[in-house]
C-alpha cells in the first residue's frame, strides 16, 4: 500500500433520495452482535420520520457504519453507544455518543487526516488503520455535509454526520 498520498475516492457517486434513519436503523442491527460480543449496549435513541437527504446510499451507509463501529472499539466494555437521527427543514444529523476515552487536543489537529491512529487504542484488540475518519470526511464532504464533533478528554465523543435535508417540493422554498 502506498502511504505517501491519502487514497482519493472515486468519482462515481450516485445520488438519489435517502432516507437517513432508515439507513440508521441498518447501521445499529448489522452492529448489534459487535455490541453484545463487547457487552456493550447499543441504543437506538431518537430517529426522525423520514429524515430524508440526496445522497449515495451505500457512500451514507459506509460513513454512518464507520462512525458507530469507532463508537464500540474505542469504548469499553459495558458502556453504551447512543445512535441518534434529527432533522430540521434545512438538514439531517446522525449522531453517535459514546463514553469512551475522548480525544485530546493533538487528537483533533489529525482527526481527519490520512494514516492518523490517535492516542486512543481499541479497547478489545480490534484493528484501527488509521484511515476511517479520513474516508468519512471525504464522503460527507461530497454530499456538501459536514462532521462535528464534541469530546471531552475522558468523558466520551459525539460525532455527528450533517446532511442537507431533500427539500420537500420546490414550492416550499
Amino acid at each position: 500500500m502506498d502511504f505517501s498520498s491519502p487514497p482519493v475516492l472515486a468519482d462515481d457517486f450516485s445520488f438519489a433520495p435517502v432516507d437517513v434513519s432508515a439507513l440508521a436503523e441498518r447501521v445499529v442491527e448489522s452492529f448489534q452482535p459487535h455490541a453484545e460480543y463487547k457487552d456493550q449496549t447499543l441504543r437506538r435513541a431518537e430517529f426522525a420520520d423520514e429524515a430524508m437527504v440526496v445522497g449515495d446510499e451505500v457512500r451514507l451507509l459506509e460513513a454512518m457504519k464507520n462512525i458507530v463501529n469507532n463508537a464500540l472499539k474505542y469504548s469499553p466494555r459495558g458502556e453504551t453507544v447512543n445512535v441518534q437521527v434529527q432533522k430540521t427543514e434545512a438538514e439531517v444529523r446522525f449522531s453517535v455518543s459514546d463514553s469512551g476515552p475522548g480525544l485530546s487536543e493533538d487528537d483533533l489537529d489529525r482527526l481527519f487526516k490520512p494514516f492518523q491512529r490517535l492516542g486512543q487504542q481499541p479497547t478489545d484488540g480490534e484493528v484501527s488503520l488509521g484511515l476511517g475518519l479520513y474516508l468519512v470526511s471525504e464522503i460527507i464532504s461530497r454530499h456538501d455535509g459536514e462532521v462535528d464533533v464534541e469530546t471531552e478528554k475522558g468523558r466520551g465523543s459525539i460525532f455527528t454526520l450533517i446532511l442537507p435535508a431533500a427539500s420537500v417540493s420546490a414550492n416550499h422554498q
